[in-house]
């Protein structure tokens, strides 16, 4: 299990902080007219984000409760919601942090999610660049799985057979973020939302997992 989730190399974490340098770059070079557009939100809102992260697992009784230390992997995110006036909307968030790596001609992928309702506050200026500040608190179902393809290529699945293992559990996330205006419906922004899942089995007792991901919005 140590090995399955063994430390992974830095690639995903430069590309994490580099992520992080873009948004911040994108958000001061914007030109002011679209930085200061007035961000109006009524109604449905629908996302998509991806991005990079870090994991880390407390193993169950069955893994002798192993504790594999900070991992990293890759996230993408889906979100859906409602707006309830013009500062908090209550909202579908879905997470995903997993990494895959190839052992000899096995292919090994470990993944956490989190399904949750969430609450959602803009507390600045909507006219100003505060704007586009928000904060996020929400909990949900946590999944968890280990699955592993044998006789792939490279210790890459190219098979889609596999055998893996599923278990399920809770899960709470708060985070936040900005996102600014590229045009009057739709927002570029900038996420971090801390995961936590308890999932009390065999195999998994708890996840941490800590995305950085860069998104668009729709208001709708």
């Amino acid at each position: 299990m140590r090995e399955i989730m063994g430390s992974g190399g830095g690639i995903t974490l430069r590309r994490a902080a580099v992520l992080v340098l873009l948004g911040a770059a994108l958000l001061s070079s914007a030109p002011r007219a679209i930085a200061l557009e007035e961000h109006k939100r009524d109604g449905w809102v629908a996302g998509i984000g991806f991005g990079f992260g870090r994991a880390k697992f407390k193993g169950g009784e069955a893994l002798n409760q192993i504790d594999t230390g900070w991992q990293e992997g890759t996230t993408p995110r889906l979100r859906i919601g409602h707006m309830l006036g013009k500062r908090v909307m209550l909202g579908y968030e879905q997470f995903q942090w997993f990494d895959e790596q190839g052992f000899g001609t096995t292919a090994v992928r470990v993944s956490a999610q989190t399904f949750g309702a969430a609450l959602t506050f803009f507390p600045g200026n909507p006219k100003g660049e505060t704007g586009g500040i928000y904060l996020r608190a929400g909990a949900g179902f946590a999944s968890a799985r280990i699955a592993a393809s044998e006789d792939a290529i490279g210790g890459v699945d190219s098979t889609h057979s596999e055998e893996h293992l599923d278990e399920g559990g809770t899960s709470i996330m708060f985070g936040g973020g900005y996102e600014f205006r590229i045009a009057k419906p739709v927002a570029l922004g900038v996420d971090i939302t801390a995961h936590h899942q308890s999932i009390k089995k065999e195999f998994f007792d708890t996840i941490w997992f800590v995305p950085v991901t860069m998104g668009l919005t729709w208001y709708f």
